[in-house]
């Protein structure tokens, strides 16, 4: 396998893994295949866009003092750009699919293009050090997944309450974005201000898997309540 190949696999894995990781969640009433397919190549053309436009939004950083500086790079540039791409995508077409008509499905397919994303940016990092990859696997990879999912849950709120309420589902819809956009913006910027703020980086990703997690439980629960998927006996609630 040539070292090329060998970076593109060793890139995938955490992506993949995280991926698998989510949808065994989602096995009471999992997504198509292909449909999740779809989201994970959204989360791959989304990084072409935000190849583009961050080093123009990155430009005023220039004239911003230390650590305003970062904090720019941080929630403008790199937590707004890639999370308000990931958002659009799912917003603008997946939301729409046939397929999103749980609370779950807003955490699972946001993951996904996440995900995607996450490869394309894990693959071009690591291209030159393999031990980024590594570093990476534990930590940007993680933090881009879990700053997804919470934003999914949201949206997952948002799909309930679409026809109900289309003002409050807005609400949720928004709140997801500005939710990914603080996780990913407090970890970028404990990375970007130096060393003496790095250790708090992990700490941003423990706690946002944390949320998560519990979000994952109180989606699964709010669809079996709303009779959309099957309880532990195998059978949708009444």
């Amino acid at each position: 396998m040539s070292e090329f190949l060998l970076n593109l696999v060793l890139a995938a894995i955490p992506a993949a893994a995280l991926i698998g990781w989510v949808l065994l969640r989602d096995k009471a009433r999992p997504e198509p295949p292909g449909a999740v397919l779809k989201a994970v190549a959204f989360g791959l053309l989304a990084a072409i866009p935000a190849i583009v436009v961050e080093p123009f939004v990155d430009l005023p950083s220039e004239f911003f003092p230390r650590p305003l500086d970062a904090a720019w790079r941080a929630f403008a540039v790199a937590a707004l750009v890639e999370e308000g791409l990931k958002f659009a995508l799912v917003k603008l077409w997946i939301f729409r699919s046939k397929n999103f008509d749980e609370a779950m499905d807003g955490i699972v397919y946001t993951m996904c293009v996440s995900l995607g994303f996450a490869f394309v940016e894990n693959a071009l990092y690591g291209y030159a050090d393999r031990w980024i990859l590594l570093v990476r696997a534990f930590t940007a990879v993680p933090m881009h997944a879990a700053a997804a999912g919470l934003m999914g849950w949201r949206l997952g709120l948002a799909r309930v309450e679409r026809d109900r309420d289309p003002a409050l589902a807005r609400r949720h819809a928004f709140a997801g974005l500005g939710l990914a956009v603080l996780v990913h913006g407090l970890y970028d910027f404990a990375v970007f201000a130096g060393p003496a703020s790095a250790w708090a980086a992990p700490l941003v990703v423990v706690a946002a898997w944390m949320a998560l997690v519990r979000r994952i439980r109180q989606a699964i629960d709010l669809d079996r309540a709303r009779g959309v998927t099957p309880g532990p006996g195998g059978d949708a609630l009444p």
